[in-house]
């Protein structure tokens, strides 16, 4: 039984395919009620505080911009967060600009951590320590909010999640999606609904029936394990919020080419006769 969940069973598995083969026929109305748990390396070492995260602070010259939470102090309750600065000379080549425009810090010899007199700078990120009070947590910040932190090299691999799930964010009925995780890797099925809630979403199988170990019964799936499934000859619509393809922004297109290894779409715009690529997380289907 699960410590803080009474009345319910805890199993581990990749998916709920695994589960379900193991399940008694006695109790098959029960199956879909499941619940996805975090692992434990996905646990912070507070409740309320998810290290790596994305946190912003509630005042001072911060206060509209999106942090990385780099670590946290369970003593005395502070959070170090890493945020561009706002107070770096202009360079020669900025020279125009709002001097107070977020900027990454060069340090001189290209270290990660570099010491500025008062100042610590983390991949070009200025080191902030906050009190957990001082800050709220941003669950899923725009790909804008964070491209910063693309450029600065700090945890690509954090960037790339949270533009999946902001993606995911719009995700709708019968989208075409692809398996990327266990034993059902490489499978196709179509969503029927996503819950952001929990980070996970029902599939339905029909586009896979031909694998073996695939039934016609919904799945559910962690969003993290599932990708957007293109075809050439679909109709697209660029995300008003896509920091890709600027001039395609909000308007329609048509997918003429999907990268086979990385699955990378290739957008083309009638009207303006132009295309673009890389789109992967800022286009849906139209």
């Amino acid at each position: 039984m699960h410590s803080t969940l009474p009345g319910r069973l805890c199993v581990k598995a990749e998916n709920t395919l695994i589960i379900r083969e193991a399940w008694p026929s006695s109790h098959v109305k029960c199956f879909f009620d499941v619940v996805f748990l975090p692992t434990a390396a996905d646990r912070s070492s507070s409740p309320d505080i998810k290290i790596p995260g994305w946190y912003r602070p509630t005042r001072g010259r911060y206060r509209s911009d999106v942090g990385y939470g780099h670590s946290y102090d369970p003593e005395s309750n502070t959070i170090t967060l890493l945020v561009p600065s706002r107070s770096l000379h202009v360079r020669k080549s900025d020279i125009g600009q709002d001097p107070c425009t977020p900027r990454l810090f060069n340090s001189p010899g290209g270290e990660i951590i570099y010491k500025d007199g008062r100042h610590t700078y983390i991949h070009g990120l200025l080191s902030l320590k906050l009190s957990r009070t001082a800050v709220v947590e941003i669950a899923i910040p725009t790909p804008q909010d964070i491209l910063i932190y693309k450029e600065s090299g700090c945890n690509p691999a954090l960037v790339q999640s949270t533009w999946h799930a902001y993606a995911a964010q719009h995700w709708m009925q019968d989208d075409l999606v692809r398996i990327t995780a266990g034993e059902l890797r490489n499978c196709l099925g179509k969503i029927i609904c996503v819950d952001m809630a929990t980070r996970s979403a029902s599939i339905d199988m029909e586009e896979s029936l031909h694998v073996g170990k695939v039934s016609s019964t919904p799945l559910m799936f962690p969003i993290a394990n599932l990708e957007r499934k293109f075809r050439v000859g679909d109709n697209v619509c660029v995300l008003p919020d896509s920091i890709e393809a600027l001039d395609l922004k909000g308007k329609i297109g048509i997918v003429v080419e999907v990268g086979i290894e990385d699955n990378s779409v290739v957008v083309y715009d009638h009207i303006s006769q132009s295309q673009a690529s890389d789109l992967i997380y800022f286009v849906l289907y139209y």
